[in-house]
């Protein structure tokens, strides 16, 4: 490790390691039309990904009693269908080898309440990459992410990051008295990680390479090809290559 700046690497989950739109607009759109409410565009529920469930119904306007109603119509969505809509950025497998293997201490801490995020990692095989994952017990009950990464955190370490989408991950950061990258290529808006005081911005997943895997090598990649027909099991396929 004596090359990389941090032995301690902390990720947020939803736009810094997994491209997540799909999954959570779609169920986002599911429950806003179990609840009668006005259609709202693909794009304006972007700011929607990153926060608290519970808090991104509250903006839109929902009483306690709504908010608790269109949860239920979400998890209803998520769990069938918007869990495999995910895809994981590209880099991010190669940049959490990289880091495993020079023996990084690397852990998660998400908003997604800790069941669906080790659901989701084991579908589509990220477990295996994780000292400590920390995600939030439920919907209801909300740690926040300063005390998220402050679990997920080692007992011991030299140097440690934050590496996250959105302000509460530099925030987070902050509280900690640790570093923080601002995942620019996930969804906040603009400004939104400058603003929030990020140690470095990585524009890129190869940018977030460069700076936590600075004069290493990226391993040699391999450009496969599944075919078949729809349901004979391509997706499970490519899972098990990926994880090979």
């Amino acid at each position: 490790m004596q090359n990389l700046p941090y032995d301690a690497v902390v990720f947020d989950l939803d736009g810094t390691l997994t491209r997540s739109e799909d999954g959570i607009i779609s169920s986002l759109q599911y429950a806003l039309r179990k609840m009668g409410a006005a259609a709202t565009e693909y794009n304006e529920l972007k700011r929607f990904i990153g926060p608290p469930l519970r808090d991104s119904f509250k903006q839109i306007g929902f009483t306690p009693e709504q908010t608790d109603e269109a949860i239920r119509h979400y998890i209803t969505h998520y769990d069938r269908e918007g869990i495999y809509l995910y895809s994981v950025f590209p880099h991010i497998r190669c940049i959490l080898s990289t880091l495993k293997k020079r023996g990084v201490y690397l852990a998660v801490a998400t908003s997604k309440p800790i069941e669906r995020t080790m659901r989701l990692f084991k579908h589509y095989y990220m477990d295996r990459y994780f000292d400590c994952v920390i995600g939030e017990l439920s919907n209801d009950n909300q740690l926040g992410k300063a005390k998220m990464i402050k679990r997920a955190l080692p007992e011991t370490y030299r140097r440690a990051v934050m590496v996250g989408d959105r302000k509460f991950d530099i925030e987070g950061a902050k509280a900690n008295g640790i570093d923080s990258i601002g995942a620019g290529y996930g969804y906040a808006p603009e400004g939104e990680l400058e603003a929030a005081g990020a140690t470095m911005i990585a524009e890129t997943t190869e940018d977030l390479f460069r700076m936590l895997c600075p004069d290493c090598e990226p391993p040699r990649g391999f450009f496969l090809t599944v075919e078949g027909m729809d349901g004979s099991g391509k997706t499970t396929q490519i899972n098990r290559l990926a994880a090979r």
